[in-house]
């Protein structure tokens, strides 16, 4: 069984059995109406929808524009007072367009960019439990998709697990750490990956807040406003298609650290608008095919970004 189908086996039964207990000879009475209602007023969904633009990622070479579209969907159902199932689903799709020719993937025959649009699937399930007034746990699974469009879904296809726990001995401070297990890129064993969350209410209306590669400070500016200076690494790794020339399983590293100020206005309790602007630092493309790498740099280019988020 491949790990997609592993990873959604195991989520699916996780979810069940936490949902369902069924006890052995005894049939289960049906919810009642106070229940049913009692959840839905406690579930908790969230959207976001994010477009963003880069200009001239490779000015050495072909110059390049990117467009970004960021979806997001998250889903809080709550199993008791002190335990919830969090499952969250994250879609991405990544358009380059270069003004001249690249060699960056071998045997790529596209006019314009050397490889086609890149798309970025995640689906995480998890539970979330608070052991006591200051300690919290999580755990979970999730499976992840990241692929040039063409390419087998199936050697782009990653799974794994996650755990940790928490510690917040006020409102002013939280500190969370924990592990996570992933497969690598067309099943070459498997990683460990550390993960790390600080949130510090440094003084009335200013936060520090640190989640595993990305880094933020925030100013309150009005009731419903601030203003954020905001940075991260953000390395990706997707499957390309086959092409002629190119080795099976050629693979296209994506590493770059934005540093951009964020003005985040909340016009309603249910509505969340972010304007973004700054530059795409260290920018580097690379593909790998076999013991072959081509690669193309950036220094510096301007980032613009938008998003809007909703919350029922």
């Amino acid at each position: 069984m491949g790990v997609l189908g592993w990873a959604g086996r195991a989520a699916l039964a996780l979810t069940w059995g936490l949902l369902v207990p069924a006890p052995v000879g005894a049939e289960e009475p049906a919810p009642s109406p106070r229940l049913l209602q009692h959840l839905v007023d406690r579930t908790r969904v969230r959207v976001r929808l994010r477009p963003e633009f880069v200009f001239a990622i490779d000015p050495s070479g072909a110059d390049a524009r990117l467009a970004t579209t960021r979806g997001y969907l998250r889903l809080r159902v709550p199993l008791s007072k002190r335990a919830e199932i969090d499952t969250q689903l994250r879609i991405a799709n990544w358009n380059f367009d270069f003004d001249g020719e690249s060699e960056l993937i071998t045997g790529s025959e596209r006019s314009g960019t050397p490889f086609g649009e890149l798309y970025d699937a995640r689906l995480r399930m998890g539970t979330n439990f608070q052991i006591s007034d200051a300690w919290f746990a999580t755990s979970g699974m999730f499976v992840r998709t990241d692929w040039e469009e063409g390419a087998d879904l199936g050697e782009a296809t990653r799974g794994g697990a996650y755990g940790g726990f928490a510690w917040q001995p006020s409102p002013n401070f939280f500190l969370g750490l924990g592990i996570g297990l992933q497969s690598k890129l067309g099943g070459d064993g498997v990683s460990a990956v550390p993960l790390a969350e600080l949130r510090w209410k440094v003084r009335e209306g200013t936060r520090f807040v640190i989640r595993n590669r990305a880094a933020r400070i925030v100013q309150r500016v009005a009731e419903n406003a601030t203003l954020e200076v905001v940075t991260r690494l953000e390395a990706r790794r997707f499957r390309l298609e086959e092409r002629n020339g190119a080795a099976s399983g050629e693979d296209l590293e994506w590493r770059l650290v934005p540093i951009f100020l964020r003005y985040r206005v909340k016009p309603a309790e249910w509505l969340r608008i972010d304007l973004e602007a700054g530059a795409s630092l260290n920018q580097r493309l690379r593909s790998k095919d076999g013991d072959r790498h081509h690669t193309i740099r950036d220094s510096a280019s301007p980032l613009f970004r938008f998003e809007i988020q909703t919350r029922y």
